[in-house]
């Protein structure tokens, strides 16, 4: 059995920190198929995964071996989708709590706040499109 490929595992062997879609195989070549993906949400998710506020991705190349046509199950970790929440959030609330203290020290007018508000949320926005990494995938036939 090719590696990536194997049965699929009970459930409560899953870790449930993972996203599983399942799809079907369009191309297989070099050790990578890119597989359509059935729908655009996992069980119990609003389908808006993903960095920068895209739509969710119906097509997707994960590293395996499978034929074309075959029924697939994609793995994914959630840690990218982790590290993009920090920063799409955390960003921007940093910047205000910056902002309230230089608005506290030095006296300056509560537009400052504002101000480090939006400009929070632009380097969010431009960051997370730029550092946007897929999670590492995982292959298996079902």
């Amino acid at each position: 059995m090719a590696p990536g490929l194997g049965p699929r595992p009970r459930p409560e062997q899953q870790n449930m920190k993972d996203m599983i879609r399942t799809g079907t195989v369009e191309r297989s070549a070099a050790g990578t198929c890119r597989v359509r993906l059935d729908d655009a949400t996992c069980a119990g998710c609003s389908g808006r995964c993903g960095v920068g506020f895209r739509a969710p991705r119906t097509v997707i190349d994960v590293p395996g071996d499978a034929a074309v046509g075959a029924r697939v199950e994609v793995q994914a970790t959630c840690a990218a989708f982790v590290q993009a929440s920090g920063l799409v959030f955390g960003l921007p609330l940093g910047m205000v709590a910056v902002g309230m203290l230089a608005v506290a020290a030095f006296d300056l007018a509560e537009g400052w706040l504002m101000a480090a508000l939006v400009g929070g949320l632009a380097l969010a926005l431009g960051l997370s499109r730029r550092f946007a990494e897929p999670s590492a995938t995982l292959l298996r036939k079902i």
